[in-house]
This record gives C-alpha cells, sequence and structure tokens, in this order.
C-alpha cells in the first residue's frame, strides 16, 4: 500500500511539471504581474542600527527617510590653579588642584519627513540644573527653519553658537564667559539660509523670555520677570560654505584647500534683565519710587569673523553691553536707597571684550591654539562691577586620539588684573560616545 502512494504522489508531481510547461507564456506574466503589485503593498524595511565612537547611536527607519541619534560626552578635568599675591603683601601665593567633570553630556535628536520636522533634547549632568535644550523644529522650505522650546541663541559671540564638546580649548574664552551664561533661551526662534551664487546669506531672529533658561523660577508657579529679549544674527559668508565636518567648529579639522571666511554680527534688547547676562531669573531686583520692580534694559551687540584654511584658524570676536531705564531707581523697595551712577554695573555685566584666537590643526590629528581676550569695564572706578579690567591669555595643545571620539586637551591660562594675577595649568579628555 505504501508503495502504491508514492507511485501516485510522483505521478502527480509528473502531472503538474507537465502541466506547467504547456502553460500558456501570457498566463506566466499575468501571475508576475500580480505578484509585484502584492509586493507594493509589503511593510517597510525594517529600522536599521549603526553606532560609530564619537558620533553615536544611529537608527534610521523607512530607509533614511527618520532619524534618531543618541550622542555624548564626559569631559573629566584636572586643574592646578596659582594666585598670586598682592604687592608688598606677606601672604603665601596659593595654589588649589581642581578635580572636575566639566561637562556630562547626553543629547537625543531626532528627524522626520527628511529633515521636515526634527526635535532635540540635551542635558548636562555637570550642572545643578542638568536641562540645557529640549525644542522642536519645523523646516516649510529649503532655506527657512522655524524653531520653539529651550535652544541656543544666534544673539551670542561666535564661540557661544558651539556645543561645548566642539571648542577649541577646554574652557571658553573670557568674552564669553563674561557676558553669556550657557546661550540656551526658552522663545521662537527663525533661521534662513540663502545663496546667491557661492555667496550665502543666514539670517536668524529671536523671541525668547528673556531670563535664560530657568524662565520661570524654581517651578512652574514662579513667573516669568521683565518683558521679552528681542535679538538677531547676520552671517556673511562670501568665499562659499565650509566643507562637511568642519562648520561646527572653530579648528579646521578638514584642512580647507581654499580659504573659507564668516563674517557676522548679532544684537540682542532685553525689555527688563534680572540676571548679569541677560539669560538669569530674579538674580537681583531694582525698584521705582513706589516700591515697585523697575528691571533695567539690557542692550547686547557683537562683531566676529572666522577665517580657516589649510588646518589654520582665526577668529575674532567682539562685545559691548549697555543698560537702560535707570532714572528714579532703588536699590531697596522703600526707596532709602537710589542707584548711584555707575552701580548697575554691579548687577550687570557692562563693558566691551575682545577676543583673539589663533590655531593650528596639523596631520595626523595634533592642533595648538593660542587665544588672548581683553575686558574692559564701563565703570572702572568701581570695585564691585560684574565686568573687571582684565586681560587673559590661554593655550593649548589637543591631541586627537581618535577623531571624533576621543581627545586629550593640554591648557595654560595666564590672567592679569588688577588684584592679583592668576596662572592654571590643565589636563582635560573629552570622550564622546
Amino acid at each position: 500500500m505504501l508503495h502504491l502512494l508514492i507511485l501516485l504522489l510522483g505521478s502527480g508531481t509528473a502531472w503538474a511539471g507537465d502541466a506547467d510547461s504547456d502553460s500558456d507564456p501570457d498566463e506566466a506574466s499575468d501571475a508576475d504581474a500580480a505578484a509585484a503589485i502584492v509586493g507594493m503593498n509589503d511593510p517597510p524595511p525594517p529600522a536599521t542600527a549603526r553606532y560609530d565612537l564619537g558620533r553615536g547611536l544611529q537608527i534610521d527607519f523607512d530607509q533614511g527617510k527618520h532619524r534618531v541619534a543618541i550622542t555624548g560626552f564626559v569631559q573629566p578635568s584636572v586643574q592646578l590653579v596659582r594666585t598670586g599675591v598682592e604687592e608688598g603683601s606677606d601672604a603665601e601665593p596659593k595654589t588649589d588642584s581642581i578635580w572636575t567633570a566639566r561637562h556630562a553630556q547626553i543629547a537625543l535628536n531626532a528627524d522626520f519627513d527628511d529633515n521636515r520636522y526634527s526635535f532635540e533634547l540635551r542635558t548636562d549632568f555637570s550642572l545643578a540644573a542638568p536641562l540645557l535644550s529640549a525644542g522642536a523644529r519645523y523646516r516649510p522650505h529649503e532655506t527657512i527653519t522655524i524653531s520653539a522650546g529651550q535652544l541656543q541663541t544666534p544673539t551670542n559671540n561666535r564661540e557661544m553658537l558651539l556645543v561645548e564638546g566642539d571648542l577649541a580649548l577646554p574652557e571658553r574664552g573670557a568674552v564669553s564667559t563674561v557676558f553669556s551664561d550657557t546661550g540656551r533661551e526658552l522663545g521662537l526662534f527663525v533661521d534662513g539660509d540663502f545663496a546667491l551664487g557661492s555667496f550665502l546669506v543666514r539670517p536668524r531672529f529671536a523671541m525668547t523670555s528673556g531670563d535664560g533658561r530657568n524662565s520661570f523660577g524654581a517651578d512652574s508657579r514662579d513667573v516669568d520677570l521683565g518683558g521679552l529679549k528681542w535679538g538677531g544674527r547676520l552671517d556673511l559668508l562670501p568665499l562659499g560654505d565650509f566643507s562637511e565636518g568642519n562648520r561646527d567648529s572653530i579648528v579646521d579639522v578638514v584642512g580647507e584647500t581654499k580659504p573659507k571666511l564668516v563674517i557676522g554680527g548679532a544684537f540682542s534688547f532685553n525689555d527688563g534683565a534680572s540676571g548679569a547676562t541677560g539669560e538669569g531669573h530674579g538674580d537681583f531686583v531694582i525698584y521705582n519710587g513706589e516700591g515697585d520692580p523697575q528691571l533695567p534694559d539690557y542692550f547686547q551687540l557683537y562683531a566676529d569673523a572666522l577665517l580657516k584654511v589649510r588646518g589654520f584658524s582665526l577668529l575674532v570676536e567682539f562685545a559691548q553691553t549697555s543698560a537702560a531705564s535707570l532714572q528714579g531707581t532703588f536699590s531697596d523697595p522703600v526707596g532709602g536707597n537710589p542707584l548711584y551712577s555707575g552701580q548697575i554695573s554691579e548687577f550687570l555685566a557692562l563693558g566691551q571684550g575682545i577676543g583673539v584666537q589663533v590655531g593650528y590643526f596639523a596631520q595626523p590629528g595634533v592642533s595648538f591654539d593660542l587665544r588672548y581676550s581683553l575686558l574692559l569695564p564701563e565703570f572702572a572706578d568701581n570695585d564691585a562691577s560684574v565686568v573687571q579690567r582684565e586681560n587673559v591669555l590661554a593655550g593649548g595643545v589637543t591631541i586627537y586620539v581618535h577623531d571624533p571620539g576621543a581627545r586629550i586637551q593640554l591648557a595654560g591660562t595666564w590672567v592679569s588684573r588688577d588684584g592679583p594675577d592668576t596662572v592654571g595649568g590643565e589636563v582635560a579628555t573629552v570622550v564622546r560616545f
């Protein structure tokens, strides 16, 4: 019986083969077309994930139409700082050792529909309030981007436009640290990117709360202080754009074969500032004659230029700040202590700043950088002014162990002021993951 069943199955297979060989070719092509139509309704290919040291984890969906990236970096640092003594003093110079993590950042970025929509979330756990950025972006046209949330504002100097892990030296320059805080603000931003041949024009506008990243104080019941902050930036690139991978740094890590230059300017008007750099919330309060808060208006103006060619880089920055709406103001609500001329400089960073940074990036991956900064207070005779006259010289060597994954920074700083000078040395590492 078993042998008979095997014979019948074998015969059936043979008959099926004969039927296929005698079938009409048109019927076969119709079957292929039907299969193709069914294939059009197949689900999209699965998501793909890729991890690269220094570039993080990237997950692509729908063949790259949608993308999610998780990145971050840590920057442990060891510093030795020696502070001198006043001339004629019997005291000994003081030396401090500082072991710290300058930054410990994690960022989540995502873009959808070929970067038409995107969002950013960035935290820095070296800060008491870790949240740096949280915002969404919409690109209605390839030349326009509209953003909302707590993001990096364009109204500061050029170095403040960079993420902390992309700096040439371990710390920002004096122009950045004295006239800015983190550079993040809560508001609405509009960026443009237009080309006139090889000449690029990039206007940027910002309307923010004027209270920095902690716009509502300790909790949501706290109210925003002062009015809005308005500002913008205009960048001109007469020689075309920087190369891919060379746009978000001061160092010429790519080695531009032709000179690339960006000339920019930025301004902002803060209608009622309550922080020294216009990024604070309730750091101080001054009053009018009736005992009501009357916060001062704060103006910031910047000009800068960045040149890169064949590993060489040159950054020049200028800052100017001023204040207004000070008539009839008092430092106490009862009106007993009127603000005298120049006293507002104890609350706001008022004055000028000049910064010049030059560097050279040599293959296979060593960068030499030198930076000079000069700070000039608006009221030089006020010893309590936020801005003090300082000359700051900083230099360093950076070894790119794995670009962009890891680098070692060796840096030194000298600060000359009216008081004792300060000299410091630092060894820091930047590890991206």
